[in-house]
């Protein structure tokens, strides 16, 4: 039987972040686990939203379908939704207006982002630098400068984050895409080589051809 522990349900979120999956997939895993054995205490996880919006609530509720997460802490701009929070959740959750209270908490090991998306880099990178592991709802940055410092933030705190499990996809794929400029040129020389020669031929056909009608002319 399929076994999920805290490493592999990270492993999931990550993965599901590049295709925007995350709710299918953590429910494909949930389901692997309806008759599984009762979850060992190493491999619970305790969890965080950040921005408790349709899209953020949505994350969550899939995300505690699998054994061992539970959430514990829900931070958003809106009291109405912190509210709500408590209303679907429980109220034993812990609900604050400002996310570094969340991210303050040694007991919490992963936080969702669902906050609108000009606050993905700032919330995600500063998750991360706790020492959070993060998965981030799409798209993952607002403006394309905010997803170097996104990566580079990663890599230097070694989390189990989304960017950490698809980088290496991500870059694996680039490196198979991605045009060798020299054999591009080559090829391209080479082309154009072969067109200028068959357009020479052409030429020469052209100009034996008008001398042959010129010499029967006289």
């Amino acid at each position: 039987m399929y076994q999920l522990n805290r490493r592999s349900f990270l492993r999931a979120a990550g993965a599901a972040s590049a295709t925007t999956m995350l709710g299918a997939r953590i429910h494909a895993l949930a389901a692997m686990q309806e008759s599984a054995k009762p979850v060992s205490p190493n491999d619970h996880i305790q969890i965080a939203l950040i921005g408790a919006g349709g899209q953020g609530q949505g994350d969550t509720k899939v995300a505690v379908q699998v054994p061992g997460v539970k959430l514990v802490a829900v931070a958003d701009c809106y009291n109405g939704r912190l509210a709500h929070s408590k209303e679907i959740w429980g109220d034993d959750i812990f609900t604050t207006r400002d996310y570094n209270e969340i991210l303050a908490r040694k007991d919490i090991d992963a936080v969702i982002i669902g906050t609108p998306d000009h606050w993905h880099k700032r919330a995600s990178c500063d998750a991360m630098k706790a020492g959070k592991d993060v998965y981030c709802e799409k798209p993952m940055i607002h403006l394309y400068e905010d997803g170097p410092e996104m990566i580079e933030t990663a890599r230097a705190q070694f989390a189990e984050d989304v960017f950490h499990h698809n980088q290496r996809a991500v870059d694996q794929n680039a490196e198979v895409n991605r045009p060798n400029r020299k054999q591009v040129r080559r090829n391209s020389l080479r082309v154009h080589k072969d067109e200028s020669e068959q357009q020479r031929k052409r030429n020469g056909k052209r100009h034996n051809d008008c001398r042959a009608e010129a010499d029967q002319k006289r």
